[in-house]
């Protein structure tokens, strides 16, 4: 079972994973796909009231199609990718999310506040910042609706140098110019097609100052980025003070695989453990530096001005937060 969000029952995760082995045959992916969006609007996931008159509108860039009333304040859509054709996109309350071809949600944004993080479980992913100063140099591994992303520009402007969105899927890539927007004309921004685990090879050593990771295909697969050799590459690219962020699953059984080969790479004492509230998702946090006493008052007094800088709930995250070997 994968988890669901904070407000919701909906099952969640975001980006794509590296080398996660899709399906080959095109030939079959669009009656698949259309397939997977009857059943999901027969379970209930999808209600458009049977009256309603059915609009096709398409994208310019052809990358997917919506379907439901002109008002736009309750609208039901689903949407299908003519490259791979299994992305659906659904719209309901003034909340565009994103799906790859079934009810997990791959990502939510607020249309009028874009930069927004909606999900509790990306609201954790920045928990990092108890141990780091905001970033001038961020790797993000898996794109999804670029909620992360969105938020880093926003609220990182004064530190930021450089932002590369590493993505393995063109068709997610060409929603950054459509449904979910990413700055196209950024210079700091750096939109990246390719396998993130291979990526991050080629980076030079100690460029890193933050890396998010949250890369998880239509089935939950997350590939290469969970692999010893991905941890080794992802420890090598952080600077002496960087940190890395991943979205883990409590669920399933490879996850306390995933946290051994993680410490092994980065040690016991550097790693902690962020479980959310309501879902079963982890926020995992490495550090290349020795971690911070939890308890100290120092660590406190940032959780404090922090809270107060961002409006997010550090001071609830630094209670929550425990060492990974709670886990294993």
């Amino acid at each position: 079972m994968i988890s669901g969000t904070d407000e919701s029952t909906d099952v969640v995760c975001e980006g794509t994973a590296a080398s996660a082995g899709l399906e080959d045959d095109e030939a079959g992916l669009a009656e698949v796909a259309m397939r997977k969006s009857n059943l999901l609007r027969r379970s209930g996931y999808f209600k458009p009231p049977s009256a309603l008159r059915t609009n096709a509108a398409r994208a310019d860039n052809g990358q997917y199609a919506l379907c439901g009333d002109n008002s736009g304040l309750n609208r039901h859509c689903y949407a299908l990718s003519p490259d791979m054709s299994e992305l659906l996109i659904s719209e309901q309350n003034g909340y565009r999310t994103l799906h790859f071809g079934s009810e997990w949600v791959q990502g939510r944004m607020r249309i009028s506040k874009p930069a927004e993080l909606i999900l509790g479980y990306a609201q954790d992913m920045c928990a990092a910042m108890l141990f780091a100063p905001p970033p001038k140099h961020v790797y993000v591994a898996g794109l999804g609706v670029g909620s992360l992303p969105r938020w880093g520009i926003a609220n990182w402007a004064e530190s930021l140098k450089r932002m590369e969105i590493v993505e393995l899927r063109a068709d997610v890539m060409a929603l950054t110019r459509s449904a979910f927007p990413i700055p196209q004309d950024d210079e700091r921004v750096v939109l990246t097609l390719g396998d993130a685990a291979k990526v991050i090879t080629e980076r030079p050593a100690s460029s890193v100052d933050w890396m998010w990771v949250d890369c998880y295909d239509g089935r939950g697969r997350v590939g290469a980025l969970e692999s010893a050799e991905f941890y080794a590459a992802a420890h090598a690219s952080l600077k002496a003070k960087g940190v890395f962020v991943a979205n883990m699953w409590s669920s399933v059984t490879r996850y306390r695989g995933g946290l051994r080969r993680l410490r092994a790479v980065f040690g016991d004492n550097n790693i902690v453990l962020l479980p959310a509230i309501a879902t079963e998702n982890v926020t995992v946090i490495a550090c290349k530096s020795p971690l911070p006493d939890l308890a100290s008052r120092a660590l406190q007094a940032r959780a404090r001005a922090l809270h107060a800088e961002y409006k997010l709930p550090f001071e609830r995250w630094l209670k929550a937060i425990v060492p990974v070997s709670t886990a294993l």
